[in-house]
């Protein structure tokens, strides 16, 4: 390397000697050998000029330019001869011909020169190019497109071949100073040096070292630019080496210049006088953060510095530096090669301006990631610390999903205001995050207030999920014929609790629940982690598909897919077999041969061809001849199981044998009970010979049926067996067995149910197997008048024959019983042979004629149906044979005289009209006898007398579906019918029930002293009210409906219920109809009511601020005229999606059925006087049609769930039938709340109630339900006119008439208390103006968990004041623990608005508890054991919730005896009454020091020693101080405004 440089130039003399200059040839092309001018496009071949040869294709030769010339298209000119030598420059003319531009390019032994030439101009052009190759030369002259003329081709000779020179890599490069380098090789000392310079035309010449050269390197020091590009190359003699560039170094620069510095910028120029050029790049760092100045100015990490040429720096100001802070900035630059200098010696130092402004700074805060949804996450913190403030408050800005406190355990708002103290914050803002829905929460916290000129943001970051659960599929174990043991693992539960797990099962892929053959199998429980089921009633030898799957409220997952087969077992009904599949035997069938073991070669398979009615397999097993015995084969079937039947069961098969001629084969069908591979295991069920079978030479398959109905309850195993020696073949098919149910019973109608006057319910009990009924109802108890047949008959036998066709055959069926008849009860047949069933219903007085399918045209006319002797023999008959008819396969009715055919041949008989009843055997007195072929009356019958059926119209044969109850409408009064029913099923229907008598209710009218029918109405009858009626005078009553006509009222008197079947019809004024306080209207059926009523509803003793929650029992009720001297902006509904009230516009809004209003009593109502005074009831007047039947509510969970909604009922609604029929809807955790207070905001608000207990609001005013709500809770009730708030899952909530109850109890239920079966206890937290209660229940149907309608949540943070127990992470006013014991610990938390002291106590109890069972209380800050039937408990507490302090124990040995540690929640510090108060519960205070935000003492006392201490008089600014408590077990340190 070169270090401090200093040069001599040695100039050598490079002395040239010319040894010799040879004569280099050339050539040259004239084109005067082409031949004649010719303009025809084609190949040319020619010798040109110095016997070189030529060829041009797609070539002219009449254009010219100095002479003779080639005119090429698209072709290439080249030489066939090779050109010698080499060559130096090549040149020749060209120009356009005709018109159009070409493209010209020019090889050189393939190689390219001169690039694309465009030929434009009909001028003459030169291409003339070095080219300089040597050896044997192939020139080629492209042209394309258009025509180009060529002429005058040249070439110098090739120069001869000199040595050669190649550029090495520079070395040694300084600022302004290098080391070039070279080599020659095939040199003949020859004079070597460099050309080097800025561009590639060099300009400067260098001599090497040495000057002369043969063979080797050589080098020359350079003098250069400081940051220079530059090009050099090595010379030897005439030759060339490569280009080479570099770059020299740049100077190192000189200490920056700082200019312009205010708090957070600064100007930096680079030092002047370095030397370097304009274009060199500097970067700037500072020593001190380390960190270097990027592109946009700021400070960031040096690996991406920014590189600026300095006068790019000057435009740059470097920016977002703090305030009074000293920075060292150096500099360094580089070369254009990117190799950078040492940093500047000395740097420049510069300190930026104080920042005297308003400032906040702020920690970051901790992303909280994926959070599941209506879930609170633990808090997060970021600290500020503001400086300069001004006196206006500083405001942490609302942010979506987040809510701020200044301590962890505090109340958490959306915004928090902090104030300036001496210009000065210094917080923690403890953060919790509450996503509500599946979406991102990332955004800016924003600060502002305190002066500050803009906001300061703090970056938020949280996802709100609702992941699914988790779950993978067990393999099935335990796999039985029927059964198998299945399960899963709940491997995470995702944001929500697994309620249900299970498994699902089906026989195709990817079961789900509710699917299309799909089997749920629910798990004992919910939750996470592995669990099993028993799956029963499977197919035997059956694949299924499992998947196990976890619900939870995020939706079902289900986990992989198994599978597994089940045991061959037995096979149910119905069993089948086509041999259809490849394999053979089919599954679990077997096959063997006879104990002889003859016969090993033909046995039992399956054949393709010659099959049953085509099909793709048979099974089949072919003669064998064998020696010493009979080939004995055996097909089996698997193990079916036959049930028990009242119907039966047979055996069906396909059958056929090869041949017509008899070989002495024995078939035999065997059946077997156990031991199927034992021959000696089985009975002959039938045998047969070769006689008894079809052959498919002549004929095709037969069906054999053998009745198996002795088999039953048996699980059966069948033998197909073939013996025989060289004997025939057996096929068979199409195997089934089943079971033909037994006729459908007849079902037993029951009382008619909600008798009115114009309708009642029809009812009867179901009867299995059948898919829907038939109902009829008549006004006449045999459902008609006159006299019918019993039954269907025969009433028309023809014979055909000559001159007619033989089958010229037909039976005719008559129907005269007085109702419709359903035909598939019924089959024909000729004398005991197969019957053919019949199908359809014929009408009463209805014939249905059934002809062989080859009568006479005249007969198929008027045939129903036709049947063919393919189908069956019974339309083949013959005069000597008989026709049978059958009802459920018993003989009813017959024609014919078999086997004589006395009478009955080759005649037509017709059915004599005296005939009222069929006969089971041929009685020719009842029939009349015409000639052969006569149809004359075929298609007709006339029955003597006659039944005539009488029905209400539309109650003849109705299909009322497939229901067990129908409400028969449009009656008459005071009318007795009668009903029956038929059960049908897809093959039959029964016959006709029991009759069942009903007489329609009367009109019962009320003319103003009695009644017309004597007495009350009952809950069949009309009342009709035509006359005044008021129950406290005239009684109460049951009716149908209420009809209340002119000149009629009615008052339900206070403590009095009516009770309406149907519906109320006022066809008077509103007035006419008045249900008192107190009183009920109480309706079983979803009727509609019509006209206005009247409702009355007191109020709770109440003052005129004071407010109550309302709803209206009537539809069409105006807000404003419910209330008119309310002040119009005091009235209220609730909005869900912000948890407030709203105010409502009554005047032109009507209460909605079902929902809650929250109205102030009248501006006129008295006005509170004292606590010791109470309030005056007011009463309110509801106007409008009587709400009845199911109502819904639709509910909101956009913000908390909480839905105000109300009684939509003239009566008491019970709470325990309100929570069954809203599971599912109402939250978990949620219980009813009501309001219960005077207008006063540091009282408790609400009241809570569940099936558990009622938790009082003991607010003046507040409370009217504790001495009401205890006992039985199944019987507590919700009264008319009460508005009240549930938590809400989503979807709808329902009121529906079977909540409703006769309960006059006031405001509350009250009566006779039954036998106690829970045991409560109720604990009060008070303070100065300030209740809350809460209560613990006991009873043995309840869990540690969250028990819908029991548990009721506590509105923690509502109110100034909560208190509470926990279960489940719940906070709940009232929770439900199972049964009782002394071992049992009740977590107990609050909430309190403001530090300071507070009692807690024992309110009430029940139960168990009223026998003296002890109840204490732990305090685990002060380790106390309280006993709270002795005495209440004081303590005092910051503000903020607290669930970790209190314990509900019932045996004093929880506390125990080791030493607690320090809690710091224990100590106390708060501000009241111009000192600093610290309490420290049973611990003593030692010492207490003050410091100010900067660490200055402002008070320290060490020698406290007490439980308490009040600092007065502290001599400070209104500031945030830091107190230091020292106590005996340790040291706690508090923050305080003072």
């Amino acid at each position: 390397m070169l270090k401090h440089l200093h040069l001599k130039k040695i100039l050598f003399t490079v002395v040239f000697l010319v040894v010799g200059i040879s004569s280099w040839a050339q050539g040259s092309e004239s084109f005067s050998n082409l031949g004649s001018n010719s303009s025809a496009y084609s190949t040319r071949n020619w010798t040109g000029d110095g016997a070189i040869g030529w060829t041009a294709n797609d070539a002219r030769t009449d254009q010219t330019i100095t002479g003779t010339a080639i005119t090429l298209r698209t072709s290439t000119l080249t030489n066939t001869t090779t050109i010698s030598g080499g060559i130096g420059t090549l040149s020749f003319d060209y120009k356009r011909s005709f018109s159009g531009n070409s493209t010209l390019r020019v090889y050189v032994n393939g190689v390219q020169y001169g690039g694309d030439v465009t030929v434009s101009s009909e001028s003459v052009s030169n291409f003339s190019q070095e080219i300089n190759v040597t050896g044997d030369v192939t020139i080629e002259i492209q042209n394309s497109v258009k025509r180009t003329t060529i002429d005058n081709i040249s070439w110098t000779a090739g120069a001869p071949a000199g040595p050669t020179v190649t550029t090495g890599a520079v070395s040694d490069v300084e600022a302004e100073a290098a080391i070039l380098n070279g080599s020659i090789t095939g040199g003949d000392n020859t004079s070597v040096s460099f050309e080097y310079g800025t561009t590639t035309s060099y300009g400067s010449t260098e001599a090497g070292d040495p000057a002369t050269l043969s063979d080797g390197s050589f080098s020359a020091i350079v003098i250069l630019d400081v940051n220079t590009e530059y090009h050099y190359r090595a010379v030897g003699g005439t030759e060339v080496g490569n280009d080479v560039s570099f770059y020299t170094l740049a100077n190192v620069p000189n200490a920056p210049t700082v200019s312009n510095i205010t708090t957070t910028t600064l100007d930096l120029a680079i030092g002047a006088g370095d030397g370097n050029p304009t274009t060199t790049e500097y970067a700037i760092y500072d020593l001190i953060s380390d960190t270097s100045v990027q592109a946009d100015g700021t400070l960031g990490a040096n690996a991406s510095e920014a590189w600026n040429t300095a006068a790019e720096w000057s435009a740059i100001t470097i920016n977002g530096l703090t305030d009074n802070t000293t920075y060292n900035f150096y500099v360094k630059a580089r070369n254009g090669s990117n190799v950078e200098t040492d940093y500047d010696a000395n740097g420049v130092e510069v300190t930026t301006l104080e920042d005297t402004s308003p400032s906040i700074q702020a920690d970051a805060l901790t992303a909280f990631g994926n959070v599941c949804i209506n879930t609170t996450t633990s808090e997060n913190s970021f600290t500020i610390l503001g400086e300069n403030l001004t006196s206006d408050d500083v405001i942490i800005g609302a942010l979506s999903g987040y809510t701020y406190s200044t301590t962890a355990s505090g109340t958490y708002t959306t915004t928090l205001t902090l104030t300036p103290v001496g210009g000065e914050i210094l917080e923690d803002i403890y953060v919790r995050f509450t996503p509500v829905a599946v979406q991102s929460y990332n955004g800016n916290i924003s600060i502002t207030g305190g002066g500050l000129a803009s906001p300061v943001t703090v970056a938020a970051s949280g996802t709100g999920v609702n992941d699914a659960p988790t779950v993978t599929t067990s393999a099935a174990t335990a796999i039985t014929t029927t059964t198998a043991t299945l399960g899963g693992n709940v491997t995470a539960e995702g944001c929500a609790t697994v309620t249900t797990r299970g498994v699902v099962i089906g026989t195709s892929t990817s079961p789900t629940i509710g699917g299309l053959g799909v089997t749920d199998y629910a798990a004992a429980s919910g939750g996470s982690g592995s669990y099993t089921v028993s799956a029963t009633g499977l197919t035997s030898n059956t694949e299924y598909y499992i998947r196990a799957y976890a619900t939870s409220s995020a939706g079902t997952t289900y986990g992989n897919e198994e599978t597994f087969t089940t045991l061959c077992g037995d096979f149910t009904l119905p069993f089948t077999e086509d041999f259809e599949a490849v394999t053979f035997p089919p599954t679990c069938w077997t096959t063997f041969i006879g104990t002889n073991g003859l016969g090993t070669i033909d046995n039992w398979q399956r054949i393709t061809s010659d099959t049953y009615d085509g099909s793709a397999g048979t099974a089949y097993v072919a003669f064998e001849d064998v020696s010493g015995g009979n080939a004995e084969d055996w097909l089996v079937t698997p193990p079916v199981a036959l049930p028990n039947t009242d119907g039966t069961i047979e055996l069906k098969f396909q059958e056929a044998q090869d041949f017509d001629a008899s070989y002495g084969t024995e078939y035999y069908v065997r059946i077997a009970t156990n031991n199927p591979t034992d021959p000696a295991s089985y009975t002959d069920i039938i045998t047969y010979g070769e006689s008894d079978l079809p052959s498919l030479e002549t004929g095709t398959y037969a069906e054999r049926t053998i009745d198996l109905t002795a088999y039953e309850g048996q699980t059966v195993y069948i033998a197909f067996v073939m013996i025989q020696n060289n004997g025939d073949s057996w096929s068979i098919d199409n195997v089934s067995i089943t079971e033909t149910a037994p006729p459908l019973a007849t079902p037993v109608a029951t009382a008619a149910t909600d008798i009115s006057t114009t309708g009642f319910t029809a009812n009867w009990n179901s009867v299995d197997d059948a898919t829907s009924y038939r109902l009829d109802v008549s006004t006449e108890a045999n459902f008609g008048t006159g006299t019918g047949l019993s039954e269907l008959i025969i009433s028309e036998y023809v014979e055909g024959g000559d001159p007619l066709t033989g089958n010229n055959r037909a039976i005719e069926l008559y129907n005269g019983t007085g109702s419709s008849i359903d035909l598939s009860n019924y089959s024909i047949a000729r004398n005991n042979e197969t019957q053919y069933s019949l199908s359809g219903t014929l009408a009463d007085g209805a014939t249905y004629v059934i002809a062989n399918s080859g009568a006479d045209s005249s007969t198929l006319a008027l045939a129903d149906l036709t049947i063919s002797f393919g189908e069956s023999t019974a339309m083949s008959f013959t005069g000597d044979e008989n026709v049978n008819l059958y009802k459920n396969f018993v003989l009813i009715d017959q024609v014919g005289n078999a086997p004589t055919g006395s009478g009955t041949t080759n005649v037509t008989l017709r059915r004599k009209s005296t005939i009222t009843a069929p006969s089971s055997s041929y009685t020719s007195s009842e029939w009349d006898t015409y000639s052969i072929n006569n149809i004359d009356d075929l298609g007709s019958h006339t029955a003597a007398g006659g039944f005539t059926p009488s029905y209400v119209t539309g109650y003849e044969d109705l299909n009322v579906g497939n229901v067990t109850s129908y409400e028969v409408t449009g009656l008459t009064a005071g009318t007795n019918y009668y009903y029956r029913v038929r059960a049908v099923s897809d093959t039959e229907t029964t016959a006709n029930s029991n009759d069942i008598t009903v007489t329609t209710g009367v009109e019962n009218v009320w003319n103003g002293t009695a009644w017309t029918g004597g007495s009350a109405p009952t809950n069949i009858d009309a009342a009709i009210i035509e006359g005044e009626y008021n129950t406290a005078d005239d009684g109460e009553f049951t009716a149908s409906s209420i009809i209340i006509n002119t000149g009629g009222s009615i008052v339900i008197a206070s403590g009095n219920n009516l009770t309406v079947t149907n519906g109320v019809v006022n066809n008077e004024a509103a007035s006419s109809f008045i249900i008192e306080n107190n009183a009920n209207l109480i309706q079983v059926n979803n009727a509609s009511n019509t006209g206005d009523i009247q409702v009355e509803k007191d109020s709770s003793p109440l003052y005129r601020l004071d407010y109550s929650l309302w709803s209206s029992p009537v539809a069409g009720q105006n807000l404003l005229a419910f209330s008119p001297q309310t002040l119009t902006n005091r009235f209220y509904n609730y909005d869900e999606g912000t948890d407030l009230y709203t105010a409502i516009a009554p005047g032109s809004n009507n209460f909605q059925p079902g929902n809650g209003y929250l109205i102030r009593m009248p501006n006129n109502h008295v006005d509170f006087v004292d606590e010791g005074t109470p309030g005056q009831t007011w009463t309110g007047t509801f106007e409008g049609v009587p709400n009845n039947g199911t109502i819904t509510v639709a509910m909101e969970t956009a913000l908390n769930g909480y839905n105000l909604v109300g009684n939509p009922y003239p009566s008491p609604i019970n709470i325990s039938d309100f929570y069954v029929a809203n599971t599912g809807t109402i939250g978990a955790g949620s219980a009813l709340y009501f309001w219960r207070k005077r207008n006063n905001p540091g009282s408790t608000t609400y009241a809570t109630i569940t099936n558990a207990a009622y938790t009082a609001n003991s607010a003046a005013g507040g409370d009217t339900g504790s001495g009401t709500f205890t006992g039985d809770s199944g019987t507590w009730v919700i009264n008319p006119g009460q508005g009240f708030f549930v938590e809400a899952t989503g979807g709808s909530l329902e009121f529906n008439n079977t909540m409703r109850r006769g309960v006059n109890n006031g405001q509350f239920f009250r009566m006779q208390q039954p036998e106690q079966q829970s045991s409560r206890i109720w604990l009060n937290l008070t303070a100065e103006g300030k209740f809350s209660q809460t209560a613990i229940v006991y009873n043995s149907n309840m869990t540690l968990g969250i028990d819908y309608g029991w548990d009721g949540k506590a509105l923690v943070g509502n109110d100034p004041v909560a208190l509470y127990s926990t279960a489940a992470n719940t906070s709940l006013a009232i929770q439900a623990r199972p049964s009782f014991t002394t071992t049992d610990e009740v977590p107990l938390g609050f909430y309190v608005e403001e530090a300071g002291t507070y009692t807690i106590s024992l309110d009430h109890v029940d139960g168990l508890f009223t026998a003296g069972q002890d109840i204490y209380l732990i305090d685990h800050v002060t380790a106390q054991l309280i006993d709270l039937n002795d005495v209440d408990y004081s303590f005092t507490t910051a503000s903020g919730t607290i669930n970790d302090r209190f314990t509900v124990v019932y045996d004093q040995a929880f506390l125990g005896n080791d030493t607690p540690e320090l809690n710091p929640n224990q100590v106390v510090v708060y501000q009241a009454e111009n000192g600093i108060n610290i309490n420290a519960g049973t611990l003593d205070i030692t010492a207490v020091t003050i410091y100010d935000m900067r660490g200055r003492t402002l008070y320290s006392n060490n020698n406290v020693n007490a439980t308490a201490t009040t600092i007065s008089n502290l001599q400070s600014a209104q500031q945030v101080l830091i107190v230091n408590i020292a106590t005996s077990r340790g040291t706690v340190t508090k923050k305080v405004v003072y």
